[in-house]
């Protein structure tokens, strides 16, 4: 059963890598287009946005199945929350691609790159209806970024880490 779901979740994972790479296409010849009209680009570009976010859920399924840590497991769950704020001390140091991407992934139960215990109490939060889960993700250089959802008033932060939310 577990090596079925495998190739699906591999299929669906480079269905959505092609996905993104064509809609990457689109976008790179819409930019170069001296005719292209704003709303031309703008479409393009959300479009390019929605195809990456895709493949990032796909990546996390994928992760979900080959997951072979036990110290770390990912859960099967979408939090449900569709927007997030990113704060001023973040906002110049990330663009929106990687942001969307970071949400994504923390959506949908992968935490990124903090410890076991942090990792654990996230999974524990997330079947309740209240509490803070707080997903870790690498920056240019050494530095890492906090994505963190409050799960009572469904409202998802990003900031540097090491600086308030």
């Amino acid at each position: 059963m577990k090596i079925v779901s495998y190739v699906i979740a591999k299929i669906r994972l480079v269905l959505a890598g092609h996905r993104v790479n064509v809609a990457r296409g689109r976008m790179n010849s819409v930019l170069n287009s001296s005719r292209a009209a704003e709303d031309e680009i703008d479409r393009s570009y959300e479009n390019f946005i929605r195809k990456a976010k895709e493949r990032e859920k796909a990546a996390v399924n994928f992760k979900r199945i080959k997951n072979e840590s036990f110290s770390k497991p990912l859960l099967k769950l979408d939090l449900g929350v569709e927007h997030y704020i990113v704060q001023p001390a973040l906002a110049n140091r990330i663009t929106r691609l990687e942001a969307e991407l970071a949400f994504t992934r923390h959506r949908y139960g992968d935490w990124g790159e903090c410890g076991t215990a942090v990792w654990r109490e996230n999974n524990r939060v997330a079947r309740g209806n209240k509490g803070t889960l707080r997903s870790r993700y690498p920056l240019v250089g050494n530095d890492f970024f906090i994505v963190e959802t409050d799960k009572r008033r469904r409202i998802t932060v990003m900031y540097p880490e090491g600086e308030p939310a």
